[in-house]
């Protein structure tokens, strides 16, 4: 009964829990967290403060049910031994006080979500059987989740950092959960905006969060009186009526959705939904309480017409952008069409009756993305039994019921369609597509048409109902003047001697809290200077070894102290100003050390400042540093030591400590800046460092004029003086802490206490305790430190804030949050804080302040508030919406324009910044004295920013030319004339993301997320939202902490309601959603998430997260118009093309001469020779020498002298007789001489002199050869497989197929050959036997074995065979193709013959020649040149088996240079190994070895695909110090119907390489381009072609000649072209229930060997089809009779073309491409599956940085070829198969994917 309550608790939804509870609950998870408690007690207090809650909350029946699930998920499956919760000791450290992740708890935001979620279930509810939560009669399929490997150590379900790392860091976790979940703009900013994101909506009817309940109460019951410290940007979101349950409890539906790898799931109960009348009266008191907070009069409320003129929702036309949430969600939310249906989804949404006014709001408006497609499905079938594929239906055996099959079908079954254009507006242009995305405009071709950004006007993606700014045209804000005294300083070192020299003297001038509560490092305004004055000596001449590296006024210097250290800052930087020089304060190393490394080397830094304590820790950062770069780093003391290295840093960096002792300088000496005539005010000051967009770090440069400009600007508006305090707790090295509390302080004569960060995470009411003590009258500080203020009420005992006037609140482009200040003033109003002591603030470092809120007692303490429309927002206008809309945004006010400065708005177009107009949103520029002036070294983009001149849109003239305006980077609008000046920032274009024409900022988007009940599965604050330009248009990617006790499920769950939410709320799609282990997002030097290092890492695959989500489908909607098939007719295209100066597709090698077939070879006679004849007229002479056969070991080995195998045409001669009469020994007597001639014999021999021999016994004894390959044993394909080379299995073993299927691909050939006999030699024979025996095979199964080394003597002689016909068959040519098709071709004697006439002729081959071959010789031309050719033109073949290579890669290098080789003929595996092996060993082989290619002319590729131009380059370049030529290497093509089509000769012309369009390829055209130009694909010619062929490019479908310009099938007419199929067996030969008879349809073989085209060219030729697309195009190049050269071009395999958008894409373009997008994708293969996309790469590195790949390859998909990866599959090396010529058996790798049998690492699918 214990434990069923245990479980049961489990179950309970704890958004619905009473808040002291909830946060109960939190206190107990954080201990957990911590270690403080077992996950035994845990659990009994957990079930204690639930009991009383259980009855209400979950039905009986569901009791039960919840018990087995509660179970499972007590302890994480990947929890490790050492986790924290096990119960293992752990030394507690003290802490003051103890915080929860209620902190950051927003009601308001997360019943906006809530409501977002149940109005997406209802709408879905019709078509789903009850929506989420009802389980019967559910038509949808789940979610596929990702399937990872199921070993116990993947990476994928356990974290990269151990359980122990993560309990050890519970110092950092309470830190880091405190941090930003902002878009860290900065590396100064503490970033800690997560409470100022969280809680960007209006303080009306909020709850706090906070530990005490009176602080609730309080909240409730207080108001904001006068400026009543609210404001900022936050959503309005009203309670929802429809409430849903928590995402992460166990109760939820999809929350229980299993892993796929899974094989059963089940139903799990669903939470009763609370009464739709409590909700309601919550949402009308909520209504009621906020708008008694804007009662203040001397508050702005933004209502409709009567601000600006700014319609409200409800005063929106029908049909506009404008129309209630409710229609929107209505309109949006849909349910997911199913895909068997062959409706479009908007169309199918249309058909369903809308109302009147919805239908008319419909038809003119575009449709956002439907990314909640594949969450409905997942809650829809979370308990759903999975269904059987379709394509698992027909398999037998074991893999039957495949898991990866099953997958894929709920992934098609889920995915969306893609997204449908709306039809042609008006115009012509076409209008954009759902979400407001646009695409391409019509045209007749795709090819033409380019892609443009969806926000672009050109391309038609504004949405023309969009609303449209309607105000006047804003005029410049102008803030009052700014009167300085006659007595105020001339400087700042002037105003510092002052005080120093006055009654000051021995005042505090600064200080630094501790944790204790005492000041340390507290200084008088006297010792200050004096410190100051000696720094600034010794850095102007005793610097360094007698003052070497002594600095001179000018001199840019570098400040690196640690954030702990303020005071030594403060020193450093007034020394600088005293000595002249220019400080640049950067964060200390190794935090950002990267990224600010350049700026330092671009300001050519050679000083850098820090403090003692900063040196002693410094070896082990740079250690850090080093290794994590890679590069190796010096360790020590500065001040004349060995220098500090850190990557990207100046080298010759001099080291200098601010803390240490310094002389004191002579009485005599004035430093230079207060010398007669001091500095000039336009030198620089100061540069201070700010990131760009990109992630780039710029210098800001101020000089001294402006930043005296500005001291005295905040000095006036902050109501300064001297004797002031200030307390600071914000970074003082840059913006408000370096201009308030150092200069502003050091001018003005006020007294600062420092408060360090680390102090303020252990004790955040510290601040308010010495505001009480000292009367402190300023503070600086975010709207995370007034939180964090309220989690500590226990000690505002003694708290009296009636001496704080001035509380600027700084947080950046989020300005202000509304609930963290409200709630601060509710709880300490009472305690003396005033509201109008509030002021927040809006700046940037280029304007530097912008805006600021007069403190109390300066007569003009105007604040404005007002509920914004999100969608309005979106487009750049101003709108106001109602107070209940979950999609509004209260913003609040920044304060009054500046002293001495004016504010402007401009629209955001660089190129003409025209003034906005007054409800439109724009960049925010400054025209002041005080703003910084340019950018270091960085003079365009300076120009950019700081010269802006705004135009007025009537006359497009400057408003002023004096005047030039300062962009700031933020985004806002000006307030009415009546308010005096306000400004209002909503965003930045830091955080600005731009989707489909509208604009979302990235602090909405977190706010959104962290709503989504991520307590249970992500850390609050550590999220960072971000977008990346992908396709012409910004995706939005989302990255997150996962907790380590989430599983899988619960997190793909998560990441579903994040689509739904962000969908609903904002209208856009995510494109991707990371969830990365704890602690793994980059921090920026206060904590915060840093979003820049964030983007960084994602781009480059470094961020190596633990789950991944991508939603491709639903998100980019501006792909380029599918292609239409064209309704002319080809002979019309092609006259068209004719006409157009194209010509006709045809090439044709040099004549055969007429004698080579009729004379004797080696002798005199007449008549036709068949190469048997040629053997025997050969063997007449003794001594020629026809093969060698090399080896590894005697090559480069110590057996280097042992004799070598050669086979003289004697020897060969006598064997092949000896051989002869044993195999006519063998036939059955039964069978006559004439059909004996044409008897089959398999030949399963390894590469050697025995297949040789082999084939000459059966010409000898008339039967037709079948060459093939022995089946690999089990542990030469174990060694193959733990080859580390990609594709070395192909080189040793052959054809390596999923399972090893050598044995059966045996039986299919002899079957399909339908052989007698069997000739093999002894080894194979035992393994042979040993096979058949592992496999429960029948040896009489098989044909007869005969040995080759059979020496038995035999009884009887047959009667020799007739002379062979020259059109009788000579041998069986038998390969497996890519797509998996064993072909069988007859090929004649005639046509063997005619093969090695025209190889003679092309390579010039004649009896004192010497080749080399390293070949696999069982198919093609790779046979007859191993075979045939020695024979018969008698030069000598040196044969290496590439078998050999594996030993040693350099042996065939080492015999082509030992024996001066001129023509040599290998694989591309071969080329491939030589090239990944020997890369690091060219010395060796050039000085120990003395390999020479020099002699080599040509080494040709054989092969039947596309030439790799990428191989053969990096070939020739790798071995060029070797000697070998660039115009050697060579590719050859020839398929199944003709062994050799093209060969390059040694007289032939240069290989040449075109570079044609890819857009354009894909539909068939061929359009030739530049070099370099995007888009460009580089194609190499095949080689010349042979002599007596013709070649010709027909449409595969009409069979019509085609133009040089289009692309087509290649036709040849050629004397050595196959005869016909003997066998054609599909991708099933293997085994199973497949035919493997080997019959041939009669009109296959017609179709492909007796082919003529229908128009174009001689109709009467007959030709063989290739299968294979090219195309001829006519070069400069001339041949040897001064010919103009055709080249032909391969580009693909027709079979294996992927047809998708009506484009035919070719598998290689899109592997290159998926190779070419990460470093460790060392081998990539494609395919398709039901219209699916099907991605399989191997990743050469470890597990976990398998999901890295997962947006890279489906980025770079997008990029070069607009097609979206459905499916990606991570798998290790080697797993892709491939034939003996090292092609990628995608069939078979297709096959085994869908049966499950890969293993794979991970696969994703995206949605």
């Amino acid at each position: 009964m214990k434990q069923q309550s245990l479980n049961m608790s489990a179950e309970i939804d704890t958004s619905r829990l009473p808040l002291d509870v909830r946060a109960k609950l939190a206190e107990l998870e954080l201990e957990l967290s911590d270690g403080d408690i077992t996950q035994k007690g845990y659990e009994k207090k957990r079930a204690k403060l639930l009991d009383p809650y259980m009855g209400r909350q979950q039905p009986p029946n569901t009791q039960a049910q919840s018990q087995p699930q509660a179970q499972s998920q007590s302890r994480p499956k990947d929890a490790s031994p050492d986790d924290s919760s096990g119960g293992s000791p752990r030394i507690r450290r003290p802490r003051h006080h103890r915080r929860d992740d209620l902190r950051y708890q927003s009601d308001i935001r997360t019943e906006a979500v809530q409501a977002a979620l149940a109005k997406h279930r209802e709408s879905a509810g019709p078509s789903t059987g009850g929506g989420a939560g009802n389980h019967s009669g559910s038509s949808s399929t789940a979610m596929p989740l990702a399937a990872v490997r199921r070993q116990p150590s993947s990476a994928m379900t356990q974290s990269t950092m151990g359980a122990a790392a993560f309990a050890s860091a519970d110092r950092e976790h309470y830190s880091e959960e405190d941090a930003s979940a902002g878009s860290g703009s900065d590396l100064g900013d503490d970033d800690d905006k997560e409470v100022a994101v969280d809680d960007r909506h209006p303080a009306d009817g909020e709850h706090s969060t906070l530990d005490d309940a009176s602080v609730e109460s309080s909240l409730a019951s207080s108001s904001v009186g006068g400026a009543g410290g609210g404001g900022g940007a936050g959503h309005s979101l009203a309670k929802s009526a429809a409430s849903v349950s928590s995402v992460g409890g166990s109760s939820s539906s999809s929350g229980k959705q299993q892993h796929q790898l899974r094989q059963h799931q089940q139903s799990e109960p669903v939470q009763p939904q609370p009464p739709a009348s409590s909700a309601a009266a919550a949402a009308s008191s909520t209504n009621q309480s906020s708008r008694s907070r804007y009662s203040s009069s001397d508050t702005y409320i933004i209502k409709g017409n009567n601000y600006l003129g700014m319609p409200t929702n409800q005063s929106r036309p029908a049909g506009g952008s404008g129309d209630s949430s409710q229609q929107l969600q209505r309109r949006h939310i849909q349910q997911p069409p199913a895909v068997q249906s062959q409706t479009p989804p908007m169309q199918r949404q249309q058909q369903r009756p809308p109302n009147p006014q919805q239908q008319q709001q419909q038809s003119s408006r575009q449709q956002p993305p439907d990314v909640t497609l594949a969450a409905s499905a997942a809650a829809a079938a979370a308990s759903a039994e999975p269904q059987p594929s379709a394509a698992s239906d027909h398999r037998s055996g074991p893999y039957g019921q495949s898991r990866t099959s099953a997958k894929i079908q709920q992934l098609v079954a889920t995915l969306a369609r893609p997204k449908q254009r709306q039809p042609t507006a008006a115009g012509g242009s076409t209008s954009a597509a759902a979400g407001g995305s646009s695409a391409a405009a019509s045209a007749p071709d795709a090819a033409d048409v380019t892609l443009t950004s969806s926000d672009s006007p050109d391309s038609g993606g504004v949405d023309a109902n969009a609303p449209r700014p309607q105000g006047e045209e804003s005029r410049p804000a102008v803030g009052e003047s700014l009167i300085t005294g006659p007595g105020a300083a001339a400087s700042l070192e002037e105003s510092l001697m002052r005080a120093a020299a006055g009654p000051q003297a021995r005042t505090q001038a600064v200080a630094c809290l501790e944790l204790s509560g005492k000041l340390s490092s507290c200084l008088t305004f006297a010792k200050l200077l004096n410190r100051s004055k000696k720094l600034a000596y010794t850095l102007l001449n005793r610097l360094g070894h007698r003052g070497d590296s002594s600095l001179k006024p000018g001199d840019r210097v570098a400040i690196a102290v640690p954030n702990s250290d303020p005071v030594s800052f403060v020193i450093a930087f007034l020394a600088s100003q005293f000595a002249g020089l220019v400080p640049v304060p950067v964060e200390a190393p190794p935090l950002c050390a990267s990224a600010t490394g350049f700026l330092l080397s671009s300001l050519d830094i050679r000083v850098l400042l820090t403090t003692e304590a900063f040196i002693r820790t410094a070896p082990k950062a740079v250690a850090a540093a080093a290794s994590a770069s890679g590069s190796t780093g010096t360790s020590a003391s500065g001040g004349g030591s060995d220098q500090l290295t850190y990557p990207g840093w100046p080298r010759s960096l001099f080291w200098a400590l601010v803390d240490a002792n310094q002389s004191n300088p002579p009485k005599d000496w004035q430093p230079p800046s207060l010398q007669s005539g001091g500095l000039d005010p336009a030198s620089l000051a100061y540069v201070e460092y700010a990131w760009g967009r990109d992630g780039s770090v710029r210098g800001v440069c101020v000089s001294r004029g402006a930043a005296l400009a500005h001291t005295r600007s905040i000095g006036a508006a902050c109501g300064y003086a001297s004797g002031e305090s200030l307390v600071c707790l914000v970074d003082p090295k840059r913006e408000l802490g370096l201009w308030h509390a150092v200069l502003a302080a050091a001018y003005y004569g006020m007294s600062v206490v420092f408060v360090p960060y680390a102090v303020m995470k252990q004790d955040p009411s510290c601040w308010l305790r010495l505001v009480s003590k000292q009367r402190i009258g300023v503070a600086l500080a975010k709207s995370r430190d007034l939180y964090w203020s309220l989690l500590t009420q226990r000690d505002h005992r003694e708290v009296n804030l009636n001496s704080l006037r001035c509380l600027l609140v700084a947080d950046g482009a989020n300005p202000w949050s509304l609930t963290s200040c409200d709630s601060f003033l509710s709880v300490f109003q009472p305690r003396g804080l005033r509201p109008e002591a509030l002021c927040p603030c809006a700046y940037s470092c280029e304007s530097l302040t912008v805006a600021l809120r007069r403190p109390a007692g300066s007569g003009a303490a105007t604040s404005g508030r007002g509920v914004l429309s999100m969608q309005g927002l979106s487009h750049g206008v101003v709108r106001v919406d109602s107070e209940n809309s979950y999609t509004s945004l209260t913003l609040q006010d920044c304060g009054l324009v500046m002293p001495a400065g004016a504010v402007a708005v401009v629209r955001l177009a660089p190129a003409q910044p025209f003034l906005c107009r007054q409800d439109e949103v724009g960049e925010i520029c400054v025209s002041a004295r005080y703003a910084a002036h340019k950018y270091w070294g960085l003079a365009g983009l300076s120009n950019q920013v700081f010269r802006c001149q705004p135009l007025t849109a009537a006359t497009g003239a400057p408003i002023s030319d004096r005047e030039v305006f300062v962009r700031t980077g933020l985004l806002g609008f000006l307030g009415p004339p009546s308010s005096g000046g306000l400004v209002f920032v909503c965003g930045s274009l830091e955080g600005l993301m731009t989707v489909a024409g509208r604009r979302h900022n990235s602090d909405d988007l977190i706010a959104t997320v962290l709503a989504v009940e991520p307590l249970k599965f992500v850390f609050r604050g550590r999220i960072a939202v971000f977008s990346q330009r992908i396709l012409n248009d910004e995706r939005i990617i989302i990255a997150a902490e996962q907790r380590p006790d989430a599983n899988e499920d619960q997190c793909f769950q998560w990441m579903s309601h994040v689509l739904q939410a962000v969908d609903s709320i904002h209208q856009v799609g995510v494109y991707c959603i990371a969830l990365v282990p704890p602690n793994s997002l980059p921090r920026s030097p206060l904590g915060g998430i840093n979003s820049h290092e964030t983007r960084r890492r994602f781009a480059a695959g470094q961020l190596h997260p633990a789950n991944i989500l991508m939603c491709p489908h639903s998100t980019v909607t501006n792909l380029p118009k599918p292609r239409q098939t064209t309704s002319a007719e080809p002979l019309s295209m092609m006259v068209g093309s004719l006409v157009q100066g194209a010509r006709l597709a045809e090439a044709e090698g040099r004549p055969m001469p007429d004698d080579g077939l009729q004379q004797q070879q080696g002798g005199g006679g007449g008549g036709w020779m068949s190469l048997a004849d040629t053997l025997r007229a050969r063997s007449r002479d003794p001594d020629q020498r026809l093969f060698t056969v090399l080896s590894a070991g005697k090559l480069v080995g110590p057996q280097a002298a042992q004799p070598e195998q050669c086979l003289t045409a004697l020897g060969l001669h006598k064997r092949a007789e000896r051989l002869a009469a044993l195999l006519r020994s063998r036939l059955p007597q039964s069978l006559s001489t004439d059909q004996q001639q044409q008897h089959a014999v398999a030949l399963m021999l390894p590469p050697g002199l025995d297949l040789i021999v082999g084939v000459f016994g059966c010409f000898y004894a008339g039967c037709l050869p079948v060459a093939m390959r022995p089946p690999p044993s089990s542990s030469s394909a174990a060694a193959s497989s733990s080859s580390s080379l990609s594709g070395s299995s192909t080189v040793g073993s052959g054809n390596q197929t999923i399972g090893h299927q050598g044995l059966p691909a045996c039986q299919a050939v002899l079957q399909a050959s339908k052989a007698s006999l069997l000739l093999t030699n002894q080894p194979t024979a035992k393994l042979l036997k040993a096979l058949l025996s592992h496999h429960q095979q029948a040896a009489n199964s098989w044909p007869p074995v005969v040995d080759i080394d059979d020496k038995r003597k035999v009884q009887h002689q047959q009667q020799q065979p007739a002379p062979a016909h020259p059109d009788s068959d000579a041998y069986l040519d038998f390969s497996i193709s890519t797509t998996g098709l064993l072909s069988g071709v007859r090929v004649t004697h005639r046509a063997a013959v005619h093969l090695c006439k025209a190889v003679k002729l092309q390579c010039e081959l004649y009896p004192t020649r010497e080749i080399a071959l390293c070949l696999d010789p069982y198919s093609g031309l790779s046979f007859a040149l191993w075979c045939l050719c020695s024979v018969y033109t008698g030069h000598h073949t040196v044969l290496l088996p590439p078998a050999e290579l594996e030993a040693s890669p350099a042996a065939f290098l080492f015999a082509v240079s030992q024996r001066g080789i001129r023509d040599a003929f290998c694989s591309y595996p071969v080329l491939d190994l030589c090239a990944s092996q020997l890369a690091q060993q060219l010395d060796l082989l050039k000085q120990k070895l003395q390999v020479s290619l020099s002699s080599l002319r040509s080494l040709i590729a054989v092969a039947e695909e596309r030439p790799r131009l990428g191989l053969l380059q990096s070939f020739s370049k790798l071995f060029s110090p070797l000697g070998l030529k660039a115009s050697a290497l060579s590719a050859s093509f020839g398929c199944r119907v003709n062994a050799c089509i093209c060969l390059q000769g040694a007289s032939s012309p240069e290989c040449s390489t075109v570079y044609v369009d890819a857009a354009a390829l894909r539909q068939d055209r061929v359009q030739l381009v530049d070099r370099g130009s995007p888009g460009s694909l580089p194609l190499s010619e095949c080689g010349q072609l042979l002599c007596g062929t013709r070649v010709v490019i027909a449409n595969p479908e009409t069979r019509t000649q085609c133009a040089d310009s289009h692309l087509g099938e290649i036709w040849v007419a050629a004397g050595h072209s196959a005869s016909g199929y003997c066998a054609l067996l599909g991708s099933g030969f293997g085994g199973g229930d497949t035919d493997t008879s080997g019959a041939v349809d009669p009109a296959s073989a017609r179709d492909h060997f007796n082919a003529c085209l229908t128009a174009g060219g001689d109709t009467s030729v007959r030709y063989c089809r290739t299968g294979y697309l090219g195309f001829v195009k006519r070069t400069d190049l001339t041949a040897v009779d001064g010919s103009r050269h055709d080249a032909v071009f391969l580009v693909g395999a027709l079979d294996e073309a992927i047809q998708l958008r009506g484009l035919r894409y070719h598998p290689g373009d899109i592997e290159a491409t998926v190779v070419r997008c990460h470093h460790t994708v060392c081998e990539c293969a494609v395919f398709t599956w039901r219209s699916l996309l099907v991605v399989v790469a191997e990743l050469n590195g470890k597990e976990f940085e398998s999901l890295d790949l997962i947006p890279l390859i489906t980025s770079s998909i997008l990029e070069e070829h607009h097609l979206i990866a459905g499916v990606i599959v991570i798998c290790d090396p080697r797993t892709i198969p491939l034939n003996s010529r090292g092609e990628k058996q995608r069939m078979h790798l297709r096959d085994g994917f869908l049966d499950d049998k890969l293993d794979p690492i991970y696969v994703a699918y995206n949605l």
